[in-house]
């Protein structure tokens, strides 16, 4: 195409015959809940999804290329999690084009400040859940006494949110976001989606579940 790919060479491409779309995953190795990136990374998370966020307003509403598509990081405790992406498309190819474009967008710009208040509000409305009721109190104390996470984890959690600048995501971004490096697993109908995915320049090499070997 006459310039650096954003999006990774090849695909991993799981065959079901028949299927309408393709189901799309994208992922690299994250941080556990113990890195210092973990609060930038929320917020960041929180500016990518939901009604209004980054990825709904450029897939869905100005693309059309899926109904659903999130991001985001799952932080164990006791070890580094993933990084994973994933929707439902009928136009994989320019999906993943269209995903990575605006993931490597977030490793380049800043935040501004209507853009860090808005991920902040988000993430903060939905934290406020966990004090929703005196049962939810009480799982909560027991499975910080597992994990061994202090009792006053969600707290202090706040607190950090609310002090992550933009110049703290930006960073955060750029060392945990890589996407032309992510691997890319499909499911789809392979002799419906295989043209349009080497016609865009895609290397697709077959993957096969354990029974299907």
């Amino acid at each position: 195409r006459g310039q650096q790919r954003l999006e990774p060479d090849i695909v991993y491409l799981i065959d079901r015959p028949g299927a309408g779309q393709a189901t799309v995953f994208t992922g690299e190795p994250g941080i556990s809940l113990q890195s210092p990136d973990t609060y930038a990374l929320d917020l960041l998370a929180s500016r990518l999804n939901s009604f209004g966020g980054i990825l709904f307003d450029r897939l869905r509403t100005q693309e059309g290329l899926a109904y659903s598509v999130s991001a985001g990081w799952d932080s164990p405790v006791d070890h580094a999690g993933l990084f994973l992406a994933a929707g439902e498309t009928s136009q994989p190819a320019r999906f993943i084009q269209e995903l990575c474009s605006v993931l490597c967008a977030t490793r380049e710009a800043l935040l501004t400040p209507s853009e860090l208040a808005t991920a902040k509000g988000g993430l903060l409305n939905s934290f406020v859940f966990n004090f929703a009721s005196s049962y939810s109190q009480l799982q909560r104390t027991v499975v910080y006494q597992l994990l061994g996470l202090p009792q006053d984890f969600l707290f202090t959690y706040r607190d950090r949110v609310e002090a992550v600048t933009a110049q703290q995501v930006l960073a955060a971004a750029q060392r945990h976001l890589h996407p032309s490096q992510q691997v890319v697993v499909m499911v789809a109908d392979a002799a419906e989606m295989t043209p349009q995915l080497e016609h865009a320049g895609f290397i697709i090499e077959a993957l096969y579940l354990e029974s299907e070997a």
